[in-house]
């Protein structure tokens, strides 16, 4: 799967005719069907629709392994460091966070923050996911216009969290830029003592739990 925004289009992609005047096309492939839309500039914006029970799909945009890192670091051997981190995400990254929790609580509406296997290349992707409901897997899903609802409000979350999660200072003024940032940052958070909140257990090795077919 390409990412939900890039710079390259993809060869073999159908205008989609009812939606022309916005710059949609697709392709399909066995897994699922890819949507491209042209943006400004040379910018892609790009979701995957796959069925998801006989009268429901998925509808998300893959934001590749973007956020490996920041599990890696809640799994750190200091517990305390571990909820110190998970606390400045929640007070730093208030829309990954709510997104992340509504993809552990299988709420998706608004959008939620999940991990499927990606087809491609069969190994874990996240993605900003919305579930279409009511709707006939075996539909043309393209000539249904919630889907395009769908897809857009898919999109506005996945663009906001990358916009906060790039932009946003965390903790100590420190940004998160690579795998190894929340490392250096852990040891140097002052945390005193646990933060106990109900929720925070669950997300400690969520990166490797929930992981869902696509």
């Amino acid at each position: 799967m390409r990412l939900y925004v890039g710079k390259e289009h993809q060869p073999g992609m159908t205008p989609i005719p009812s939606n022309s005047a916005a710059n949609f096309s697709y392709r399909t492939t066995p897994s699922y069907v890819e949507v491209e839309q042209r943006g400004d500039g040379d910018l892609y914006y790009l979701w995957h629709l796959a069925p998801r029970t006989d009268h429901s799909w998925w509808v998300a945009a893959n934001l590749g392994v973007q956020y490996d890192g920041f599990f890696e670091a809640i799994n750190h051997d200091s517990e305390p460091v571990r909820y110190g981190i998970l606390k400045e995400a929640e007070e730093s990254w208030p829309i990954f966070f709510q997104a992340l929790l509504r993809g552990l609580n299988n709420e998706f509406w608004p959008p939620a923050l999940v991990r499927f296997e990606d087809p491609d290349i069969a190994a874990p992707t996240w993605m900003v996911t919305s579930v279409l409901g009511n709707v006939p897997a075996s539909d043309d899903i393209l000539s249904n216009p919630r889907t395009f609802e769908q897809m857009i409000a898919t999109m506005d979350v996945a663009l906001a969290m990358s916009q906060e999660f790039h932009h946003v200072r965390f903790g100590k003024g420190l940004r998160f830029k690579s795998r190894i940032f929340f490392r250096s940052v852990a040891n140097d958070l002052s945390v005193g003592g646990k933060y106990v909140l109900d929720r925070l257990p669950d997300l400690i090795g969520a990166g490797a739990r929930f992981v869902r077919p696509l």
